[in-house]
């Protein structure tokens, strides 16, 4: 409750004290250590999820919780263990399974990140996030006609989401189809809301290629100003640029798209 509440100093008060009572108890430790995570007390957050596993090595939750508290450090390797000893728990456990996959993407394990997306999709064949990943997965990759097949099942299942129609507006560029891409751009920058700083970031790339230079420059310059962590999955990586990227290896580009994914690379720190 005091979680749900932002009130962390209680919650870690609340925990310890339901420790104090049984020890023995794996749940209270679990929950400290999501409380320290929250408070962004990583080491604390690890030594609670470490002693929650003691209690109960098969608490799937724990090795999960383990896994983002060492991906916040950036300690990668034990954080796909941890991850990956959550699946093999639980190979239903979507959200292991997803943390896997956006960590082996930042990795640079395309493969991989594939393959544990793809069984995601098993899990659930009704997200229309997951066929637009793997699409988003093959285009970088140059797999385009795997890209397209994918692509199309997301628009299918999510018809208002832009982002599938953005990834396969830049398979149809590379495929040199310009008269689709340009048809899927117009049709992604409608769909765009324009709201968060993803797709804000989206509504100006899409509007430089558009024609609507002064516009998505003035937007992209605006968003990237404000992003509190520009590395932070999904808002400048994992979607925008490499999309971006492709499209700038295709008929379509443009010096002015060049010059916007030089933009969006200044603000990526190593």
């Amino acid at each position: 409750m005091y979680r749900d509440l932002k009130r962390h100093e209680e919650a870690i008060a609340a925990y310890q004290r339901a420790i104090e009572l049984d020890p023995n108890y794996a749940l209270p430790h679990h929950g400290l250590g999501a409380a320290y995570h929250d408070l962004k007390q990583y080491e604390e957050a690890i030594a609670a999820y470490q002693r929650a596993i003691e209690l109960d090595p098969n608490f799937v939750y724990a090795h999960n919780g383990l896994g983002n508290a060492y991906r916040d450090l950036k300690r990668y390797e034990e954080a796909i263990a941890a991850f990956q000893r959550a699946i093999d728990l639980d190979p239903n456990y979507v959200y292991a399974h997803s943390n896997l996959a956006i960590l082996q993407f930042e990795q640079g394990d395309i493969a991989g990140s594939s393959a544990t997306f793809q069984k995601l999709a098993e899990l659930d064949p009704s997200d229309g996030n997951l066929p637009n990943n793997l699409g988003f997965l093959c285009l970088i990759s140059d797999r385009l006609d795997e890209a397209s097949a994918y692509l199309l099942k997301a628009r299918e299942l999510k018809p208002d989401y832009y982002m599938p129609v953005f990834n396969l507006a830049a398979v149809r560029a590379l495929q040199s189809d310009l008269e689709q891409a340009r048809s899927l751009l117009a049709e992604s920058l409608q769909l765009c809301p324009n709201s968060g700083d993803q797709e804000k970031l989206h509504w100006s790339i899409l509007s430089i290629l558009l024609g609507n230079v002064e516009a998505g420059f003035e937007q992209l310059t605006q968003t990237l100003a404000s992003l509190p962590n520009p590395n932070e999955m999904c808002v400048i990586r994992g979607g925008v640029l490499e999309a971006s990227q492709a499209i700038a290896r295709s008929p379509l580009q443009t010096p002015d798209l060049h010059r916007a994914i030089a933009l969006l690379q200044s603000h990526l720190t190593p």
